[in-house]
């Protein structure tokens, strides 16, 4: 009967020690879940400013600012209004994407010079000038060498 209540006393001294280490483990795994929503919290503002940058010089000033929701849901600024993307041109979509795509590049070129990032070098853009008439090339050539 003394072993008997020995083991069971080390039964709910194990049994304590691993449910403090459940409750341990659930603060962490929550915890990592929200490292990607606060990286993008925290990229999201940079990544707008240089996507709004970026369109404005493209477009010589007409569209000078974009918004960005949580989602990534993109809406560009005209005439005193935001609108949706899908309230523009096939050019224009493409032109804002593309202005997207090396805002966010920038940022995460910006990101990899810092120790715990990867080094980044590159930046590839398949078939964005194909609905560009030669103006908006040219801008948007002028706007990339000068970044």
């Amino acid at each position: 009967m003394k072993e008997s209540k020995e083991e069971l006393k080390k039964i709910k001294n194990e049994k304590k020690d691993i449910e403090e280490m459940i409750e341990i483990y659930t603060v962490l795994q929550n915890a990592f879940k929200q490292i990607p929503v606060q990286i993008q919290s925290r990229l999201r503002p940079r990544i707008k400013k240089e996507t709004s940058f970026l369109l404005s010089e493209v477009t010589e000033g007409k569209y000078p600012f974009i918004d960005l929701e949580k989602d990534y849901s993109l809406t560009v600024y005209y005439d005193g209004s935001y609108y949706p993307i899908s309230r523009f041109s096939g050019g224009e979509k493409d032109l804002i994407n593309l202005c997207l795509r090396v805002g966010i590049s920038r940022v995460l070129l910006s990101l990899s010079s810092q120790k715990s990032f990867a080094r980044i070098r590159s930046l590839f853009l398949d078939e964005c000038f194909g609905s560009f008439d030669m103006e908006r090339r040219r801008n948007l050539l002028a706007a990339l060498n000068q970044l």
